[in-house]
């Protein structure tokens, strides 16, 4: 038997025999807030996604036996370890006091939730952890300060420091990530860029299928993994009675990407791995859409499309 879901709630209400993680399905509604977490937390829209999915390998794996009354505070709880996890590996993890708050202190307004949501994800990587979480948690994903207390093993107090300093320094530093210059792709990747996404709008299957190097890797992100020129050519399938999408050529955080809208108001990103000429790694957000929530998509010649 089941754990039965409270969707309101968002409470996971263990039956004497819930040993078992709940179905899949029950805990994906939850997929898009813990990326656009983690996104923030990283400073990344593509590596986030890594970590969601770690997350849900081990939400399988570790399951109390007793089952979860907060699935969502606990998938978010191992979010939040494995991205710290994640910026230690990179160095990027700094510390901070969590003295010096005053209560008589007046506290900055927060800021509107869409306003957050539209920082650079490099804004928030300027942050230290704890006011990263803090205004990530408050701002963008509306916690109250009880809930980010428990979730981050914080007093109230440090938690209410940590937000007062990240909301002070939030938009001097979203003015100085504003003037930086995206790097430009390489002009060996940005022809296999154009070359893929022509082929691909002209449904012409074949010839993407022969841009594919043999190790070829497919992550059709929340759906499917494939490796080996073969199997991944069954994939194009899906795409060939495509019918006016939009699709457009640019770049996410470095990486060849292109930017499809297939009329549904929910546009996606594929992004590409190329080398020595041909195309190394897909990366498909089709299932996956929230993605756009945090990732910057930049269009060649400069043309910018962030969310």
């Amino acid at each position: 038997m089941q754990p039965t879901v409270d969707k309101k709630a968002h409470v996971m209400r263990p039956t004497p025999a819930s040993i078992e993680p709940p179905p899949t399905e029950d805990l994906q509604a939850f997929r898009p807030k813990l990326h656009r977490y983690c996104a923030r937390m990283i400073g990344s829209a593509i590596d986030a996604e890594d970590i969601v999915q770690e997350v849900y390998v081990i939400a399988h794996e570790k399951w109390p036996e007793d089952g979860v009354r907060n699935a969502e505070a606990w998938l978010m709880k191992i979010a939040h370890n494995k991205s710290i996890d994640h910026l230690r590996r990179l160095q990027r993890q700094r510390t901070e006091p969590i003295d010096g708050y005053d209560a008589a202190d007046p506290e900055p307004a927060p800021y509107d939730t869409n306003e957050t949501v539209r920082f650079a994800l490099s804004v928030f990587l300027q942050l230290t952890p704890l006011q990263r979480s803090a205004v990530i948690l408050k701002d963008v994903l509306d916690y109250s300060l009880a809930e980010i207390s428990e979730l981050l093993n914080q007093s109230t107090g440090s938690v209410k420091t940590a937000l007062f300093r990240a909301r002070n320094n939030l938009k001097s530093l979203a003015k100085v990530v504003e003037d930086e210059v995206p790097v430009p792709l390489e002009r060996e990747t940005q022809a296999v860029l154009e070359a893929y996404a022509l082929r691909f709008r002209n449904r012409d299957i074949a010839g993407i299928q022969s841009m594919l190097r043999d190790d070829v890797r497919l992550d059709l992100v929340a759906k499917v993994r494939a490796e080996g020129k073969d199997r991944v050519a069954k994939y194009f399938g899906n795409y060939a009675s495509l019918d006016d999408w939009s699709t457009r050529v640019g770049q996410v955080e470095g990486h060849p990407a292109l930017h499809i809208d297939d009329g549904s108001g929910a546009p996606f990103l594929i992004v590409l791995d190329c080398r020595d000429e041909q195309v190394a790694s897909i990366r498909d957000f089709h299932f996956a859409r929230y993605i756009s929530d945090s990732a910057c998509f930049q269009e060649l010649q400069s043309t910018h499309a962030c969310r």
